[in-house]
């Protein structure tokens, strides 16, 4: 598959996942639960391992640091320490966070031809505007959806369709760009068409072989093959 399989031309609006797929936030995600684990004097997990716990928002981000970390743990114990999780990375939600390769020229190309944009991930809505805000990507996106703005999140479709309604914009006109399997199958069950970048944070291997309907391995990539 490639990008070739599918044309820019034919959306109106592009719904983009944010870790993962526009940004590497791995290293700031793996020092705030590095730093949450030290905390209760639990063995730090590393970027590496952090990088393969995300995509899932945060509560799922907790649970796997806790599995890692101690093993068993009850419910009331997760949410203490994701509420703990959540100050430590608003503290450095930021500064080591990379926009991947083409990513502002591909944000500023769209731009330029009219479309509409928004963000859609599972990072909590507070984390994802204070984090594109901190990239200087605010301008780019109409809405900023994130895990905690409905009781839903990916791969549940409402913030797609959400989305979609908001901007008066058809499904059909509509494209999901992201990096997993979370990605695709918030977009099949919402009727849309799916891009994916071939980097990122898919758990479950090559996200090619989940069945999206293009792979780019540079969002400049699909700019290319109008």
């Amino acid at each position: 598959m490639n990008a070739r399989a599918l044309s820019l031309d034919d959306f109106d609006l592009l719904l983009f996942d944010l870790d993962g797929t526009l940004v590497d936030s791995a290293p700031d995600i793996a020092l705030a639960v590095d730093a949450t684990l030290a905390a209760r004097g639990w063995p730090a997990a590393g970027v590496e391992r952090v990088r393969g716990w995300i995509g899932n928002g945060s509560r799922k981000l907790i649970e796997r640091a806790l599995g890692y970390a101690i093993g068993e743990f009850d419910s009331a114990l997760h949410e203490l320490v994701h509420s703990e999780f959540l100050l430590h990375y608003a503290q450095h939600n930021g500064p080591e966070t990379r926009v991947f390769p083409g990513v502002r020229e591909f944000l500023q190309h769209c731009q330029s031809r009219g479309k509409r944009m928004a963000c859609v991930t599972n990072k909590p809505e507070h984390l994802a505007k204070q984090l594109v805000a901190h990239l200087g990507m605010t301008d780019y996106f109409a809405i900023v959806v994130g895990g905690d703005t409905f009781p839903q999140r990916k791969p549940d479709p409402t913030a797609l369709l959400y989305c979609c309604e908001q901007l008066g914009v058809p499904v059909a006109r509509t494209l999901m760009i992201g990096d997993s399997a979370i990605d695709i199958d918030s977009a099949r069950a919402a009727g849309m068409a799916v891009l994916c970048v071939s980097y990122g944070y898919n758990r479950s291997g090559p996200v090619a072989d989940c069945g999206p309907d293009a792979v780019v391995d540079n969002l400049m990539d699909f700019a290319g093959a109008i």
